[in-house]
C-alpha cells in the first residue's frame, strides 16, 4: 500500500513536470518561463561551485538562528503572560501587531536600523515569537486547573507535574509550532535576503539571477529553496511521531 501511494506520487509529479514542459514549449521563451530541462541543467551547473553549498548554510543557519532567538522569547513570553496579566496586557498588542504586519513591511523598516547580512535573522525571529507565544499561551490555558490541585494536594514534585501533566498537554502545539514556525522563517528569511541583496545567500542569489536575467538559475534556486523545505519537513514530521511516542503515549 505504501508502495504504491510512493509510486503514485512520482507519477503525479512527472505528470506536472511534462505539463510545465508542454507550456514552456508553446511560450517558447526561455526568459518568460524556461523548461525543466533547462532548470536541470542550470542545477547541475551549481551545484559543483562552492557559492552554492555557502548560500544554503548561509541561509539555513541564519533561518534557524532567527527561529530559536523567535521560539525561545514567544515560550518564555507565553508562560510570564499566563502568570501575570500585566505582562500579557502589556506584550498583547505588541506581538498582535507583528502577527499582522507584513513580512515586507518589516524587511523594508528593519533595513533602515539594521545591517542587512543581520536582516534574516530578525525577520525570522519576528515571525516565530507570535506562533510560539499564541499556541503555548493556548496550550497553558487549556491545561486542567482541577489536575494541577490535584497534584498539590497529594504533593507530587514540580518535575513529576512538568513531566506528566505540562508535556502531554504542550508537546503537541509545540510541536506543530516548530513545524509551522521553520517553514514560515525559512521562506520569510529568504524574501528578506531577496530585498536586502544579501550576499552569499540563497535570497541573494535569487536577486542576481534576476537582474541578469537568468530566468533558468531563478527556478533553479526555488528548487534548491522548495528541496530544503521538503527535506526539513520530512525531518520535523519524524521528530514529531518520536515525541509524541516519547512524551504523551509514555507518560498515559
Amino acid at each position: 500500500m505504501k508502495t504504491s501511494i510512493i509510486k503514485n506520487k512520482y507519477i503525479y509529479i512527472l505528470f506536472w513536470l511534462i505539463i510545465w514542459q508542454i507550456i514552456s514549449c508553446i511560450i517558447s521563451s526561455k526568459l518568460i518561463l524556461p523548461s525543466p530541462i533547462d532548470v536541470f541543467f542550470k542545477l547541475l551547473e551549481l551545484v559543483p561551485k562552492k557559492i552554492f553549498y555557502l548560500s544554503i548554510f548561509n541561509s539555513f543557519f541564519k533561518a534557524f538562528l532567527g527561529f530559536l532567538i523567535g521560539s525561545f522569547l514567544g515560550i518564555i513570553l507565553a508562560i510570564f503572560s499566563k502568570k501575570y496579566i500585566m505582562i500579557y496586557n502589556l506584550f498583547l498588542p505588541i506581538i498582535n501587531t507583528i502577527k499582522v504586519i507584513p513580512v515586507a513591511s518589516f524587511i523594508l523598516i528593519a533595513l533602515f536600523w539594521i545591517k542587512s547580512e543581520n536582516l534574516p535573522i530578525i525577520i525570522s525571529t519576528l515571525m516565530s515569537i507570535p506562533i510560539f507565544y499564541f499556541n503555548i499561551f493556548e496550550g497553558l490555558k487549556n491545561i486542567n486547573k482541577k489536575t494541577l490541585e490535584m497534584a498539590k494536594i497529594y504533593n507530587i514534585s514540580k518535575l513529576n507535574i512538568f513531566k506528566y501533566i505540562y508535556i502531554p498537554y504542550l508537546s503537541p502545539v509545540l510541536i506543530s509550532s516548530i513545524i509551522l514556525g521553520f517553514s514560515m522563517c525559512f521562506k520569510a528569511s529568504i524574501a528578506s535576503e531577496v530585498i536586502a541583496l544579501a550576499s552569499n545567500t540563497i535570497g541573494g542569489n535569487l536577486q542576481n539571477a534576476k537582474v541578469l536575467l537568468e530566468s533558468s538559475e531563478v527556478f533553479a534556486w526555488t528548487v534548491v529553496i522548495i528541496i530544503i523545505s521538503v527535506f526539513f519537513e520530512k525531518i520535523l514530521f519524524k521528530l514529531n511521531i518520536y515525541f509524541k511516542r516519547k512524551f504523551i503515549y509514555d507518560t498515559n
